[in-house]
């Protein structure tokens, strides 16, 4: 699926990765720093990671996301699900596993917009709780 696309796409591909028998050429023992770089420089994410999204988010980059593995707690998806919904993204929800044909860029004037008034409400709920 990632190979077929990203050559349709000409794009190179990194695989961040903490298993080395990953099925691509794996870039392994990321840190903190080299994982934001690898984020802020990419093109497309193509991820199952919560935090991958929400980077792509503050970096404003393209992404999609796919679900995470059977090994994982249904909580992870969840969470991924909630902010998408949230951010009105869900579209970059890839439960098939089957990427699109085109590669739809992110409005960022939309998903910021939502995402300020989110951190506002965050805000305001906080500054209520803690007046108590």
């Amino acid at each position: 699926m990632v190979r077929h696309f990203i050559k349709d796409k000409n794009l190179n591909l990194r695989n961040l990765s903490v298993n080395d028998n990953a099925p691509y050429d794996s870039i392994l023992g990321v840190g903190p720093e080299q994982f934001l770089t690898l984020i802020d420089n990419c093109d497309l994410l193509i991820t199952d990671s919560f935090h991958g999204i929400v980077f792509s988010i503050i970096f404003h980059k393209n992404f999609y996301i796919v679900p995470r593995s059977k090994n994982h707690s249904d909580s992870q998806n969840t969470r991924i699900i909630n902010l998408l919904t949230a951010l009105n993204l869900m579209d970059r929800w890839i439960p098939s596993l089957e990427l699109p044909d085109h590669r739809k860029e992110i409005d960022y004037s939309i998903v910021d917009a939502l995402l300020k008034n989110h951190i506002s409400a965050s805000t305001n709920w906080l500054k209520t709780q803690l007046m108590r």
